[in-house]
């Protein structure tokens, strides 16, 4: 059980400590998807870098292209676009929500405004 009693001081405290993922799934499902998008990356790299060795190692009129392409192979990177604070996370909420009041209305008074005629 939690030392703390005091309502505002348990929420100024998960203000400090807790963070949000921003990968765009929950933290537990992108501590489980990471490693296997690494994975499939590094299979992937793997696979293309064996079959333009073998390509290019069989013969001396070996096609430029793929000596090219095996020169500047890389392999590709997983993005982890990492946590951000709790704090932060409910001000950048707040702030969309706040940027999208009267949205709609906007939109549908754009969409009544006559087109202009083109000058042909």
């Amino acid at each position: 059980m939690s030392s703390v009693t005091n309502p505002t001081e348990k929420k100024r405290l998960a203000y400090e400590r807790d963070h949000y993922n921003r990968n765009g799934q929950s933290n537990k499902a992108w501590r489980k998807t990471k490693p296997v998008k690494k994975a499939k990356a590094r299979r992937a790299y793997r696979k293309t870098a064996n079959d333009l060795t073998i390509v290019t190692a069989t013969d001396d009129t070996a096609p430029t292209a793929a000596t090219r392409k095996k020169e500047g192979m890389e392999q590709r990177r997983v993005s982890d676009w990492g946590a951000i604070g709790l704090r932060d996370f409910v001000a950048s909420r707040q702030e969309r929500r706040e940027s999208t009041i009267g949205a709609k209305q906007r939109r549908k008074a754009r969409a009544k405004q006559p087109i202009p005629p083109l000058n042909t």
